[in-house]
């Protein structure tokens, strides 16, 4: 689980993983999500389903900053998923309190999020 932050007309290109599903959840702002050729604008408490090996891009097309709660599965082990763990959390690294309430408020976040889609 990845929280993704974007400045307006930020966002992160088209790329795939071949091994896992992603499912894409908005925060804030407003997210235009692609996924293959199709292309959605999604607003807080929308989320996208991307299967595993399928292109998709998430890009801010709002003026305010956007979130996303980005969730991949299945797990690939710690050294595939290096690059989106916070550094406190990395292998060797001392894991201290002030990471563990930041890590914690992301959650209740996501959480929040997905009450106020049902």
């Amino acid at each position: 689980m990845s929280e993704v932050n974007f400045d307006s007309g930020k966002g992160h290109n088209f790329h795939k993983h071949p091994n896992q599903e992603e499912v894409v959840l908005v925060v804030a702002g407003t997210v235009e999500q692609w996924i293959d050729r199709e292309k959605r604008i999604l607003s807080p408490g929308d989320s996208a389903f991307i299967p595993a090996d399928v292109v998709h891009a998430s890009f801010n097309a709002g003026d305010q900053p956007a979130k996303i709660i980005a969730i991949l599965g299945p797990a690939s082990g710690l050294t595939d998923m290096r690059w989106s763990m916070p550094p406190a959390m990395r292998p060797g690294r001392r894991y201290g309190r002030r990471e563990r309430r930041r890590e914690i408020t992301i959650l209740r976040s996501a959480l929040e999020a997905l009450q106020l889609s049902t």
